[in-house]
């Protein structure tokens, strides 16, 4: 946990950092802020790779209901969860008792989200362009390239396979629906 801060403050080393709503807060709040085992939002300490993510358990723990459980299911524990993608995320939340909560939500080929409005553990349905521009269900981990909407997920690769869920590097260009965990 240790090298996870470390790494994130250094990444947010400036004297003041910019929140998306334009206000300036210090370095030391948002450090606060991220070690609050409630917060959905945590920084991950490295959005690199796959193994990066993978390899911070400390973040995912950090990081919210949904994704501590999605972390636990699949690498912990190695939970088989037989159907589809939509499946495993499903017990990804049912396991965290949050319910979902529709951010944004729309048909392939119509509108698609803004990625400003995607957040950690938020579960996205997107168009899977590495497999035939189907739609996939995700649960959102990080951005490795926001600009080129590109994005760590944890999913399982569906179709009744034998697999815990797996962390993947996708293009996230074309977000459909997005939903978030609220508790009852």
């Amino acid at each position: 946990m240790l090298l996870c801060v470390i790494l994130w403050l250094w990444g947010t080393q400036s004297a003041q950092a910019q929140s998306d709503k334009g206000v300036t807060i210090q370095a030391q709040d948002s450090i606060d802020a991220s070690l609050n085992l409630s917060d959905t939002t945590h920084q991950f300490c490295g959005c690199q790779s796959i193994e990066t993510v993978k390899a911070c358990s400390d973040c995912f723990k950090l990081s919210g209901p949904v994704l501590r459980t999605g972390y636990e299911m699949s690498f912990e524990s190695k939970t088989i969860v037989r159907g589809s993608c939509w499946d495993f995320a499903n017990e990804v939340y049912r396991r965290s008792g949050l319910t979902k909560e529709t951010v944004f939500s729309s048909n392939k080929g119509k509108r698609y989200a803004d990625h400003e409005l995607v957040e950690a553990g938020d579960w996205i349905y997107h168009i899977n362009y590495a497999y035939g521009n189907v739609e996939h269900s995700a649960i959102f981990v990080c951005w490795k390239d926001k600009a080129k909407r590109q994005a760590v997920t944890l999913s399982y690769v569906g179709r009744n396979r034998a697999e815990p869920g797996r962390l993947e590097i996708v293009d996230l260009r074309s977000i459909t629906s997005i939903f978030r965990g609220i508790t009852d």
